[in-house]
């Protein structure tokens, strides 16, 4: 089943959850939607809040909690906000899975996930339980976790995350939810993101990540998988855990000589390029071509892709399809 949010102007929505327990789930079948279709206004999920004397009352035993919030979706459309209080630290899984049927729909998904809050805590309210939120807001922070794990690389999210700044404007008070990974183990994800992501991790055999970002990567490493290529990607550390990946290139790609695909600080491990990676083609040829390394173990570099020569990339499709025309007349 599809969850639609569909709205004209502002709209909020939480599960009900979001400011009774410390840790809690939603589960979404199908697509969630964030369909707004109005010339200003937002579609807000908000994912935690601090609300009410009955959550931190002084004197009765209670603890503060810092919530843990596991989405697993279907599908993510639209435009909208994700929201953390900004009061308790919020740790946040948004897991892109298949529903119990094995189907997983994907979608086009545009936005933030911000640090926000509609109540005014004061540090000198009359009340110490208030005062005690105000406190431990101090130093709070929260973070997002983004798995891809649907099994299917056929189907395609596409998550565009912005800043506050971009999806509310520049005068907002809203701040950006402070850190942010992307893991894919199954499933096709393209990730084009205005923010630093700490980690990005391809970890496996089904797994297809697109990812794009003008900021660096903490860490980049690859496990298993294919890489398609959407610009360099400029990391921290790199570290190449698998025994064989791909990487896909356009043909507006590969009119370039050579393609940066990793710009490094540090490399973590030692790896031959040409024994671990495989290019191909968006039709899913292979290419040929050569990687190297610039730079080794402990040093920064790059991770280099060399094109093939124009005659030599035909040729090897002209092999490949005189292979096919043999198989096909046995």
């Amino acid at each position: 089943m599809n969850v639609v949010m569909q709205c004209h102007s502002d709209y909020n929505m939480d599960t009900g959850a979001s400011s009774s327990v410390g840790d809690y789930y939603f589960n979404v079948g199908g697509q969630m939607q964030f369909n707004h279709s109005g010339d200003s206004g937002f579609i807000r999920f908000t994912l935690s809040e601090a609300s009410g004397g009955d959550l931190w009352p002084s004197g009765t035993g209670y603890t503060k909690f810092n919530p843990h919030v596991v989405g697993n979706i279907g599908g993510l459309s639209g435009r909208g906000v994700f929201s953390a209080t900004k009061w308790l630290s919020t740790t946040v899984d948004i897991n892109f899975v298949s529903n119990s049927e094995g189907v997983f729909q994907g979608g086009v998904w545009t936005g933030a996930f911000t640090r926000s809050s509609t109540e005014g805590y004061s540090p000198d309210s009359s009340e110490q339980w208030q005062r005690e939120v105000y406190q431990n807001s101090i130093g709070s922070t929260a973070s997002v976790a983004f798995v891809m794990d649907s099994g299917n690389r056929s189907v395609k999210q596409t998550v565009n995350l912005q800043s506050a700044k971009t999806f509310f404007g520049d005068s907002t008070s809203e701040t950006d939810i402070e850190s942010f990974t992307v893991e894919v183990r199954s499933g096709n994800l393209e990730f084009n993101s205005e923010l630093a992501i700490d980690k990005v991790t391809l970890a496996g055999d089904n797994a297809l990540l697109k990812f794009t970002s003008a900021q660096k990567v903490g860490e980049f490493v690859i496990d298993a998988g294919a890489l398609a290529f959407g610009g360099t990607i400029t990391a921290g550390d790199f570290t190449v855990g698998a025994v064989s990946a791909d990487i896909i290139f356009t043909a507006a790609d590969l009119a370039a000589h050579e393609i940066v695909v990793v710009e490094f600080d540090y490399l973590s491990n030692d790896f031959d390029p040409n024994e671990v990676f495989t290019a191909y083609d968006e039709n899913g040829n292979e290419i040929g071509g050569e990687f190297s390394l610039t730079g080794g173990m402990g040093e920064s570099g790059s991770l280099v892709f060399t094109v093939p020569e124009p005659a030599a990339y035909a040729a090897a499709l002209g092999m490949l399809a005189l292979f096919i025309a043999v198989r096909r007349r046995k």
